[in-house]
């Protein structure tokens, strides 16, 4: 059942509106004023909110912009009801963000159906997410075995070619296994953090928790710059890589910024050929061609 909050200061209203809905099916929950009824959205986390635009204390407006800054309620479906006519209301109503504005007085359909429209389409938007998300995860479950099985036969093989025959093996044959044991090891730990990160991704979406993250402090074109260098650095391509970075403002914590790049870099490297003498043109964000690998990143 889903759950409306209708927020009105005229009693005579919100009880007929609250009568219509409620014989139509959905649970209805009250507030006679804007302060209540950002309290009441807080608390309840409705399907859908109907709102008075002229209300005291807190009007409509006051109240989408309340709840436009709370993360809880900042998606929920925004329907302003009003008195006003004007075209300069409607305006600051849809400027506002607002999904629909209704003329009182309405009738029973108009309102009806503006609800429906916009419970629907918040539900193929959801649909929709629920589809790539099950894309996602059925692209991983298929490649996470590849993927973890490829550096563990590295791994093993030479483990297994220092057992076999552990006198015949020089000092420089040496250093050559374990730096590639040590390169298989340091993937594998790789891809295990990557699906660590994809499970917690996906248990703070079954919660439908959201995480605040923090504003860079640093420069961002300074930092990504450092970033991506000491990733090619590591992977033996510094002269294959090719920086385009605009100045720009990012609002990510440091720690998922690394991590972008570092898968970033990473394919970019993987996909491309060392040390070939031509080039690619840059697409939005990275792509690797040849053995140029580009990274741009714009405000």
């Amino acid at each position: 059942m889903k759950r409306i909050l209708v927020i009105e200061d005229d009693p005579g209203i919100l009880e007929n509106i609250t009568d219509l809905l409620t014989i139509e099916g959905f649970e209805v929950f009250q507030a006679m004023d804007g302060l209540q009824g950002v309290e009441e959205a807080r608390r309840l986390s409705p399907d859908l909110i109907l709102c008075d635009v002229t209300m005291p204390a807190m009007d409509g407006y006051e109240v989408h912009t309340a709840l436009q800054r709370d993360e809880q309620t900042a998606f929920i479906p925004f329907i302003f009801l009003t008195a006003h006519t004007d075209y300069l209301n409607f305006r600051e109503a849809m400027n506002l963000g607002a999904d629909d504005f209704l003329h009182k007085p309405f009738v029973a359909e108009e309102l009806l159906t503006a609800i429906r429209t916009r419970l629907e389409k918040t539900a193929k938007v959801t649909r929709e997410v629920q589809r790539q998300i099950d894309h996602l995860r059925s692209q991983i479950t298929l490649t996470l075995p590849h993927e973890l099985r490829t550096p563990l036969t590295t791994i093993l093989g030479y483990v297994n070619m220092m057992l076999e025959s552990p006198d015949e093996i020089t000092t420089d044959q040496m250093v050559r296994y374990l730096r590639s044991i040590d390169r298989g090891a340091r993937r594998l730990a790789r891809l295990v953090e990557n699906y660590l990160l994809f499970a917690q991704l996906e248990l703070l979406d079954a919660e439908h928790h959201r995480q605040s993250v923090a504003l860079l402090q640093t420069e961002a074109s300074a930092y990504i710059k450092r970033l991506a260098r000491e990733r090619a650095e590591e992977a033996g391509r510094l002269a294959d890589l090719e920086l385009l970075v605009e100045p720009a403002t990012v609002q990510i914590d440091d720690g998922s910024l690394q991590k972008i790049l570092d898968e970033l870099v990473d394919n970019a490297f993987k996909f491309s050929m060392a040390g070939t003498p031509y080039g690619c043109r840059p697409s939005l964000w990275m792509a690797g061609c040849g053995s140029r690998s580009w990274m741009w990143a714009g405000a």
